[in-house]
Parts: C-alpha cells; structure tokens; sequence
C-alpha cells in the first residue's frame, strides 16, 4: 500500500509551471521588499510561520524579512506537490545566501517549506510554513549524521 505521500500529486503542465513560477515570485518579491508584488501572490489573510514566530498577512513578516539586512537571495527548489482537500501543498528545500560586502557569498539558512496554494483566478499562497533543517525532519533522511557540536565538516 502506498500513501498519499509517495507520490506527488498529477496536475496539468500548466499548472505545475503556474505553481513553480509563484514560488519563485515570491523569492524575488521579498528579496526586493516587493509588498506590492508579494500582496499579489496571497490571500490576503495568510497565515505564515517563520520558524515560530507567526504573521497574519504579508506586512510584519515583509518588515521582518526587511530587517535582516540588505543582499539577501532567497532560493526555493524541489517542489513535491500533494493535494489537500481543495488545493496543493508545496513542500520544498529553501535556502538564503547573503551577498557579502568584500564580494563574497555565504548561505545564513537552509530549511525547508511547506505551503498551502489555493486556486481562484491564479496560485495563491494561504498559508506558508518555513522551518529550518534541523529536528524531526532530519530522522527521514537515513544518512544523516549529526556533527558534534563544534565539529568542523
């Protein structure tokens, strides 16, 4: 038997690039500080969960965001889709790398997405989870091997 889980969800070409392009829409959005263009991609109630600290709608997790400093490119990639009641959940690897002053480039956080997209006239986010690797999710990779603390490597 197999779950829902191990297999991602059939959809449309169309819609898989619709959902693929808004995810994206979404990184360039807040890396610009775009609250125009990201208001655009969600309902406007969304619900978003950085990593325990909750948002209600787009305004204080943008200024949050914001805060963190200038030069930072968010990444998400891996989409696996899976449909849940009326509409799809993303889940995907996302990492932030900084873009540092002497030229340089660093990655400040690696984690992971679950999203809740809805259609109405387009993809919209409902409600946005970001969690970082580290915890359960770790457990359903069988490789993993945590490093002492202070471990290099």
């Amino acid at each position: 038997m197999t779950s829902a889980r191990s297999h991602p969800t059939k959809l449309s070409v169309t819609d898989r690039l619709e959902i693929r392009d808004l995810l994206m829409a979404w990184n360039w959005a807040v890396d610009a500080g775009d609250a125009v263009a990201l208001s655009a991609l969600c309902e406007p109630d969304i619900h978003i969960d950085d990593n325990g600290t909750e948002h209600i709608g787009i305004d204080s997790f943008l200024r949050a965001q914001l805060a963190l400093g200038a030069g930072m490119q968010r990444w998400t990639d891996h989409p696996r889709l899976v449909r849940e009641g009326d509409g799809i959940v993303v889940t995907s690897m996302a990492m932030i790398t900084v873009q540092f002053s002497t030229g340089g480039t660093g990655l400040v956080w690696s984690g992971h997405s679950r999203d809740l997209l809805q259609r109405t006239t387009s993809w919209k986010f409902v409600n946005r989870i970001l969690r970082p690797w580290r915890g359960d999710i770790l457990g359903r990779f069988p490789h993993y091997v945590p490093k002492p603390s202070g471990s290099m490597g």
